[in-house]
């Protein structure tokens, strides 16, 4: 695995509050395909897509962007911090949080959101 630095935005993008780096790592291929083959999903998470991404998705349909978004976005966008794995999708505008152990699907997140945001931007590590 690759070693990167993830420097953390807390607050406007324009006039930051401050800024973290954090330590973390690009997952691998074969960990990317891990993750497609095991994510599930809880009853609960269904909502919290839906109110985060301001949407009325049905499951199913929750399920399939997913899906697509984890297998379309590059294996530089996932990255394991802590038990957690993140998966940020410039095209679709979405960054997917799932547990490490379970492979469950913790939240999905807007990253239209410029004002007053938190937003985690990656730079490789020379």
């Amino acid at each position: 695995m690759e070693s990167l630095d993830l420097k953390l935005t807390i607050g406007d993008q324009n006039k930051p509050i401050c800024y973290v780096l954090i330590g973390h790592f690009v997952v691998s291929k074969s960990m990317k395909e891990t993750i497609l083959k095991n994510i599930c999903y809880t009853d609960l998470v269904y909502l919290r897509i839906n109110k985060k991404l301001q949407t009325q998705l049905e499951r199913p349909e929750i399920e399939k962007l997913i899906f697509t978004t984890l297998s379309q976005t590059e294996d530089q966008y996932f990255v394991k911090i802590g038990k957690n794995y993140y998966v940020s999708n410039p095209e679709n505008k979405i960054t997917i949080t799932i547990n490490s152990h379970t492979f469950r699907v913790i939240t999905v997140s807007s990253t239209r959101k410029t004002k007053g945001d938190i937003s985690i931007q990656s730079k490789p590590k020379y």
